[in-house]
């Protein structure tokens, strides 16, 4: 299994969906449901010519004569497990037992495991503040998903309907409902991004190349 990250409005969204559904169905339909998730391609467009198959991207890059060849290859396969790593905090454990109890976002709480000393003891600390969700255990992970689908494509290639499937929410009309037609779903989905990846110098206006990974929920991972 492999981790992947997501913020904490995306966890909700991922809560909100019902496990092995591709594409996704909302538990609660007034509430947005994910089972999409867009990553960005980095490299600098401005360098290299370009040109993507299927879930593979091939640049080359001239030079003083010289061509460079590099290709970007997604970081989930089909087929692959992921746990979602979120936000979370450690609020009491038992050394006996090696265990830890730890609360998420939503304020639900988790008795979790540990296997063996070293990591008992490296993250069964109890915190007032919330950890990030770069640094959440294995163990305390309450969120599996499946990788349906890769491809390639443009960041403003997306539809409507994956737009949806993203989780985003329509922020215009301040209507939460996945299939809200009041106004472009561009102001849904557009919010969305640059509010999780443009202080990272890939706002929506760049239209950088991702990788779309579709995927289902699953239950019961070891």
């Amino acid at each position: 299994m492999k981790p992947i990250l997501f913020s904490t409005q995306m966890v909700q969204a991922l809560l909100n969906t019902k496990p092995n559904t591709y594409p996704p169905e909302p538990i609660d339909a007034s509430k947005p449901c994910k089972g999409m998730t867009r990553r960005v391609i980095k490299y600098d467009l401005n360098d290299y010519a370009d040109e993507g198959y299927g879930a593979e991207l091939y640049v080359s890059h001239t030079e003083g004569g010289y061509v460079t060849h590099k290709t970007f290859k997604p970081k989930y396969q089909v087929g692959d497990v992921l746990w979602v790593r979120e936000t979370y905090r450690c609020t009491g454990f038992d050394i006996d037992e090696k265990t830890a109890c730890i609360q998420y976002k939503d304020e639900k709480s988790n008795r979790v495991k540990f296997s063996d000393d070293e990591r008992f003891k490296k993250y069964a600390k109890c915190y007032a503040g919330w950890k990030p969700l770069i640094h959440m255990p294995r163990e305390a992970a309450r969120i599996f998903l499946k990788v349906r689908d890769v491809r390639i494509e443009r960041l403003q290639d997306i539809s409507e309907q994956e737009a949806n499937d993203e989780g985003a929410v329509c922020i215009k009309c301040k209507n939460n409902t996945p299939d809200c037609k009041k106004c472009p779903f561009e102001h849904c989905f557009k919010k969305l991004w640059d509010s999780l990846d443009a202080r990272r110098g890939y706002c929506w206006d760049t239209n950088p190349y991702v990788w779309v990974y579709g995927f289902e929920g699953v239950n019961n991972v070891q």
